[in-house]
């Protein structure tokens, strides 16, 4: 990420997962940052009790009330009840949702790589 601001000192309380109040979309980040718009919430988790990953994939599954309108979205997210499973259930979760996360990026790089391949080929079988 890139960009300009004036504030000195960024966020480093991480990891946190930060929710767009009007888009109601997550990002979870653990690197340091500055919130970039007022129409955020910062959420932080006590690790003794969930994950913050994990609670990034559950949240990311949720229906958020009224989503498709403009409004505030966050009280509708106070609102949702969460399953959260033990520690170590949480743990293999994660694990297991990396893993396929790390499939779907390894098909994406070499879809990505297709038009550069196709064109590499075909230059080089019709040159005369």
């Amino acid at each position: 990420m890139s960009g300009y601001t004036n504030i000195e000192a960024p966020i480093t309380d991480l990891p946190l997962i930060v929710f767009g109040d009007h888009s109601c979309s997550f990002k979870y980040l653990d690197v340091p940052f500055v919130r970039g718009a007022d129409g955020t919430q910062l959420m932080k988790f006590n690790h003794d009790v969930v994950l913050t990953k994990y609670m990034y994939f559950y949240l990311q599954n949720i229906e958020i009330h009224n989503a498709g309108k403009y409004e505030r979205h966050y009280k509708y997210l106070k609102e949702t009840e969460v399953y959260l499973p033990t520690m170590a259930e949480q743990q293999r979760i994660i694990a297991q949702v990396e893993q396929y996360e790390a499939v779907v990026a390894k098909a994406l790089a070499v879809m990505a790589a297709c038009p550069a391949r196709r064109k590499q080929i075909l230059d080089r079988y019709l040159q005369a």
